[in-house]
C-alpha cells in the first residue's frame, strides 16, 4: 500500500514539459493572401501573378469536403473550412449537440480526411457566426436580438 502511494506520488509531482507546436504562421514580415469562392484559384493566380497562400473553402456539417483538399492542392496553398453547422439552410447540429458529443462521427471523419492529406489544414468552426442565417448568430437580419 506504500509503495502503491509512493509511486502516485512521483507521478503527480513530476515534473511534465510543456506542450508546444510551431504555429503555422507566415515568415516574418510577410502575410498569407487568401482566395475563397468557386473550385479553383486560376483567376486569382492570374490577377496577382502569384497562387493564394490560403484557399478557403465554406462548408456545411456533414457535407462532403475531397473538392476542397483536391482545391487547394491544385493551387499549391493551405486549406482553410469554414465549418459551418448548417448543411444547405438546415441545421444539421447545434452547438451544444457538439459540446455534448452529437457531432464526434462526423468530426473523426473529418480529421482522418485532415491526417490522409498530410498538409496545414485550418478550421474555422461556426465560421460567419455574425450571418443572421446562421442559427448560432444571436441577432436577425434586422439587427433584432434572437433571444
Amino acid at each position: 500500500m506504500r509503495l502503491a502511494a509512493l509511486l502516485i506520488a512521483v507521478v503527480l509531482t513530476a515534473p511534465t514539459a510543456a506542450a508546444t507546436a510551431d504555429p503555422y504562421l507566415p515568415p516574418h514580415g510577410k502575410s498569407f493572401a487568401g482566395v475563397t469562392g468557386g473550385y479553383e484559384a486560376a483567376g486569382f493566380a492570374r490577377t496577382t501573378g502569384s497562387h493564394p497562400s490560403v484557399f478557403q473553402f465554406f462548408g456545411g456539417w456533414n457535407q462532403t469536403t475531397g473538392y476542397m483538399f483536391s482545391g487547394a492542392a491544385s493551387a499549391n496553398a493551405r486549406l482553410m473550412i469554414h465549418l459551418s453547422t448548417l448543411r444547405g439552410t438546415t441545421e444539421q447540429v447545434t452547438p451544444r449537440g457538439i459540446a455534448r458529443g452529437r457531432g464526434d462521427a462526423y468530426l473523426r471523419k473529418l480529421n482522418s480526411r485532415i491526417a490522409e492529406y498530410g498538409a496545414v489544414t485550418y478550421i474555422r468552426l461556426m465560421s460567419e457566426m455574425d450571418g443572421h442565417w446562421n442559427a448560432y448568430c444571436a441577432y436577425t437580419a434586422s439587427g433584432r436580438s434572437k433571444g
